[in-house]
């Protein structure tokens, strides 16, 4: 026993005179430091894409009801463009474009001063959605394009009535979706 004694006395005597050994971490740690890193990384950038993919459908979303809501608000107060010199029919919101990249236009309605010829069509707002972005729409109206008119005042729109046109928005690369209602009387949900 006392050898042992002797022998670690010696030990840390040399480990006290001994200045060239010097503390660090080991391949080991510093190993496991990186894999935890990765796992948390490889994590939040699978979160952040997520939420970029959701910030995508709502901005869509927005925008397409803003839209809407731009073409019932002129047609409500009856505001026409200065190059509409009839009477206005309406304002329409057509969407030409429903796969990748989806196209919808507001254009106002001007009744034609030649008798018997169509409205005249006065283009006020032109989007191209992101094409990462896939409308679907489900309507009582007929086939596309689907052309969603505000008459003027409380005159309504062409949904027939008891209808809707429910607009799908989503987004290619996720399942995140969200859906816009327009009724008969032009409520946009």
């Amino acid at each position: 026993m006392r050898r042992v004694q002797q022998l670690w006395h010696r030990f840390n005597m040399q480990l006290q005179n001994n200045k060239s050994i010097t503390r660090g971490y080991t391949i080991i740690e510093i190993l496991i430091v990186l894999v935890i890193m990765s796992m948390f990384l490889s994590f939040g950038y699978a979160r952040y894409k997520d939420f970029a993919s959701r910030q995508l459908v709502d901005v869509a979303t927005r925008q397409i009801s803003g839209d809407l809501r731009l073409a019932q608000s002129e047609a409500l107060s009856g505001s026409k463009p200065a190059t509409c010199t009839g009477v206005l029919l309406g304002y329409s919101v057509t969407f030409t474009g429903l796969a990748s990249p989806p196209q919808y236009v507001v254009d106002a309605l001007c009744a034609n001063p030649v008798v018997g010829n169509p409205p005249i069509v006065v283009n006020v707002k032109s989007v191209d959605v992101d094409s990462d972005i896939v409308l679907s729409i489900t309507s009582s109206l007929p086939t596309p394009p689907y052309v969603v008119v505000f008459r003027p005042f409380t005159l309504g729109t062409n949904i027939p009535s008891g209808g809707s046109i429910v607009i799908n928005v989503r987004n290619t690369a996720s399942t995140s979706s969200k859906t816009i209602t327009i009724g008969t009387t032009g409520e946009i949900r």
